[in-house]
């Protein structure tokens, strides 16, 4: 197995606001629990601005994607059709680890 890599997902989903419709915050919190599982940290927020659902999420921890793709295949097989459907925007960084013994990690150089 690699080394773990940390890294930071923002998403941001938009959909425009029917008062019938699914709660788009609880759709989106299902997917994230989907997507993100022990050892991530994750949060989401909601606002109504203009007729449009907002839902902002952010994401980070330790995983064994080692690049930002990999994290964006994660993404497609797992948020579901809706939410893949609302995402408007995302940033995704992920910074490789290096192991330097037990309980210790350490930024690998760039090359």
């Amino acid at each position: 197995m690699s080394a773990p890599s940390e890294f930071f997902v923002d998403l941001c989903f938009i959909r425009s606001h029917e008062s019938r419709k699914e709660p788009m915050k609880r759709a989106v919190d299902e997917a994230m629990s989907r997507m993100f599982t022990e050892g991530h940290i994750w949060s989401t927020s909601y606002r109504m601005e203009e007729g449009l659902d907002i839902v902002t999420a952010e994401a980070n921890g330790l995983s064994p994607w080692g690049t930002e793709e990999e994290v964006l295949v994660r993404l497609e097989e797992r948020l579901g059709a809706d939410c893949l459907e609302w995402l408007q925007g995302y940033r995704v960084h992920v910074i490789t680890k290096e192991d330097v013994g037990p309980c210790q990690l350490k930024c690998k150089p760039r090359k």
